[in-house]
């Protein structure tokens, strides 16, 4: 499993991808050490309970799309449907609608920590871990950046 773990350091946003066997790495903007623990246990290591960096018990489960191959298949898709709806009689959305269809089988996920924000790639799916919640979101909420989750 390898997880992303960002700089802590104020208005860096730097990050490095750690691993279990490798639990620390360095941040490439500023230098600082970043790591996290692992739980002792290897049976542990496939179900992440709690964040392996600073410990919260709070994490949620998104898709690991890249939101640029997003906004191009939307691109491609709308391109595709004005070209050929007419000539197909609207059967090209059909296959707009397969490829999102294939896309969300084949689009991995990933577990992503309410207050630290480190992103466990790779890790099975926790049944705890829902989706984002505004709600816990807020309570992890830093009161002098409006920028963003946990500073970034």
């Amino acid at each position: 499993m390898k997880i992303r773990v960002w700089c802590e350091r104020d208005k860096c946003m730097g990050f490095d991808v750690v691993t279990a066997e490798a639990p620390a790495g360095k941040c490439p903007s500023c230098g600082d050490v970043l790591s996290v623990t692992p739980p002792a246990a290897p049976d542990d290591r496939l179900d992440v309970a709690k964040c392996w960096r600073c410990a919260c018990p709070n994490l949620y489960v998104e898709k690991s799309f890249p939101q640029a191959l997003g906004c191009i298949v939307i691109v491609v898709s709308a391109a595709v449907a004005i070209a050929f709806a007419q000539r197909t009689y609207g059967l090209s959305f059909l296959g707009i609608i397969l490829l999102d269809f294939v896309l969300f089988f084949i689009v991995p996920t990933r577990t992503i920590c309410y207050q630290c924000s480190a992103e466990y790639l790779d890790a099975p799916k926790n049944a705890r871990h829902k989706g984002y919640d505004l709600l816990i979101a807020g309570k992890y909420a830093d009161t002098e950046d409006v920028g963003g989750p946990a500073g970034h």
